[in-house]
Order: structure tokens, then C-alpha cells, then sequence
């Protein structure tokens, strides 16, 4: 991403025309956070190389920090654990939307590829589309991940197995007060 690694505080960034093309840990923004992203965006194209390790996302590939108050509206694309904010989140999203494109082949999410950690008040409005573990805000809720007050209002498409509105699969995890309003298409 713009930002390899965060360890501090980025805010206030935005991301335009720009194309980040990587193996692991590529965002927009941040490729992986350990810290604060707030007030963020990104508009460009995010792209994981073929067979690559995963972890791609519109703001941040990998997130073990804070994401508050971002957005992405560009593709986002790659192999596995793909997000429109986030590839992978182990800590908290909040007050976070996707409206671009997001494709891969497992764990794909309109909001967060694999969610372990906490999603609260984000909305994906975007396509979404996979083969398996394929969500409109997460491909998988895990570990004791928890889904609050989110909305899914964008196509879900799948090909093989696990898919969701809201998440393609929920285990030993909680989704509570959410609602899917978009169209979900699984040909698997």
C-alpha cells in the first residue's frame, strides 16, 4: 500500500488512479496495521498477484489495529482473504463502507475477508464474488469474531460453498442486528 506498515496513527489519507500489485498484505492505504487508521479511502485498484499468500483489502490488507471512519470504492482482487476495507481483521472496523468491486476465490468480504476480531456499523453496497467463503460483510465470521449493526445491500456471489448476505459461515462467532437486503447467488 501507500504505507508498507503502520505501527502509529495515519489519518485523513486518501488514495486516487493508483494500482498497489503484491503477494501478501496489500492495501490502498496500509499493507498491515498494528496500530490507528481513521478518516481513510481508497479509490485505486488493489490487486493480489496469482497464487498468492492473501491478506488483500481497499484501506488495509492486514488488520491487527484500529480501522474507523474508511472507505474504498476501487477493486479490490486476489486469491484469498480479500476485503473491500480489510483482507484480514484480528482487532476492530468500525464506521466503515465498500461500494467497489471485491473478487477472489476464498474468504472474500465486502467489509473484511476473514473477521476474528470485531466489525461494528460498516456497510458494503459493492459485488462481491468468490468460490468459497463469500460474504457481503465478511467471507468468515471465526475464533469468536463479532458482526454488529452492519448491512449488506450488494450482490453475493459464489461458485462452490459458503455463502452469505452477511457472512459464509459464522463459526463459534456472533452476528447480531444485522440485515442483508442484496441478492445472493450461489451456482456451487
Amino acid at each position: 500500500g501507500f504505507f508498507g506498515y503502520n505501527g502509529g496513527k495515519i489519518s485523513n489519507v486518501g488514495i486516487l488512479n493508483s494500482y498497489f500489485c503484491g503477494f501478501s498484505r496489500v492495501g490502498g492505504v496500509c499493507g498491515y496495521n498494528s496500530s490507528t487508521i481513521t478518516n481513510c479511502y481508497n479509490k485505486g485498484v488493489v490487486d493480489g498477484t496469482a497464487d498468492a499468500a492473501g491478506s488483500f483489502g481497499g484501506v488495509c490488507g492486514c488488520n491487527l489495529g484500529i480501522l474507523t471512519n474508511c472507505y474504498n470504492t476501487g477493486i479490490v482482487k486476489g486469491q484469498s482473504f480479500v476485503g473491500g476495507v480489510s483482507g484480514d481483521n484480528n482487532k476492530t472496523i468500525t464506521n466503515c463502507y465498500n461500494t467497489g468491486i471485491v473478487s477472489g476465490q476464498s474468504y472474500v468480504g465486502g467489509i473484511d475477508g476473514d473477521n476474528s476480531g470485531t466489525i461494528t456499523n460498516c456497510n458494503n453496497a459493492g459485488i462481491v464474488s468468490g468460490k468459497s467463503y463469500v460474504g457481503g460483510v465478511c467471507g468468515k465470521n471465526s475464533n469468536g469474531g463479532t458482526v454488529t449493526n452492519c448491512n449488506n445491500t450488494g450482490e453475493v456471489r459464489g461458485t462452490s460453498q459458503y455463502i452469505g448476505g452477511l457472512s459464509g459461515d459464522n463459526d463459534s462467532s456472533s452476528i447480531t442486528n444485522c440485515n442483508n437486503t442484496g441478492e445472493v447467488k450461489a451456482t456451487g
